[in-house]
């Protein structure tokens, strides 16, 4: 039995998914419900619980600096929002399981199994504080960033990436140290996350830290030197958007 609690602002949404819940997974318990930042607070430290489901924008306050306030996150969230707000893109950093409204049943679903998964793993610990960590730092190179692995995830900083390689529906990425760290997306989803890291997608195959270029090479498309002597070519296509971003840092 896992134990939950509800942080929705709205009647109708804490009611959806107490059913989604019932239907489904009749093995989570919901001990308690919460519409609000003070309320939400106290049922999580009343109730302690493994599960949470927690909507982003509360009556009175935001749930994020709520959890700033909570001393040991112990316990899985699963965030609901109807925004695609600016925490959606921390959530993609972290590997942080949320859900747009309306909440398709096959969405919710995922998420449920992937938090039952690390709470039977007792793998919760460690995102939340990273992701917290993130948003406080304003040094962009300091943040961390999540690599699901067949092993769980990995959190290495982006400025120890020198480049990520794409093979299919995995993605390599290859870290100051040697280290290569096979991870479960897709080169474009490294893509969007890493655009405002001055990282560049120089191929199809390659996205690489325009911090860690040693020499460009040209030709017709040309190619780069990084910082462990790899040469990685650049696609015709993408050379002149590739040497307008590399001006700029």
């Amino acid at each position: 039995m896992i134990n939950t609690i509800i942080v929705e602002d709205e009647t109708r949404s804490r009611l959806l998914l107490k059913d989604m819940l019932k239907d489904n997974f009749p093995e989570i318990c919901v001990l308690a419900e919460a519409e609000d930042v003070n309320t939400a607070k106290q049922a999580i430290e009343t109730v302690r619980p493994q599960l949470v489901f927690m909507d982003i924008e509360l009556k009175n306050g935001n749930s994020i600096d709520m959890l700033n306030q909570i001393g040991n996150i112990d316990f899985e969230i699963i965030f609901t929002t109807a925004f695609d707000s600016y925490a959606l893109k921390a959530f993609k950093f972290c590997a942080i399981d949320y859900l747009l409204k309306p909440i398709g049943l096959e969405e919710f679903k995922d998420a449920v199994k992937r938090a039952q998964k690390r709470i039977e793993k007792n793998a919760v610990v460690g995102y939340l504080d990273v992701m917290m960590q993130n948003m406080k730092n304003t040094n962009f190179a300091e943040h961390q960033i999540a690599l699901p692995t067949t092993e769980g995830l990995m959190f290495v900083k982006v400025n120890d990436i020198l480049y990520c390689e794409g093979d299919g529906a995995y993605t390599h990425v290859i870290l100051r140290n040697q280290k290569k760290i096979m991870t479960s997306r897709y080169l474009k989803e490294f893509e969007t996350m890493l655009a405002e890291y001055h990282f560049c997608r120089i191929h199809h195959s390659h996205l690489i830290n325009l911090n860690e270029i040693q020499k460009y090479v040209r030709g017709e498309g040309g190619y780069v030197i990084m910082n462990d002597g790899v040469m990685l070519d650049v696609a015709k296509r993408k050379k002149e958007f590739f040497l307008n971003s590399f001006s700029r840092i």
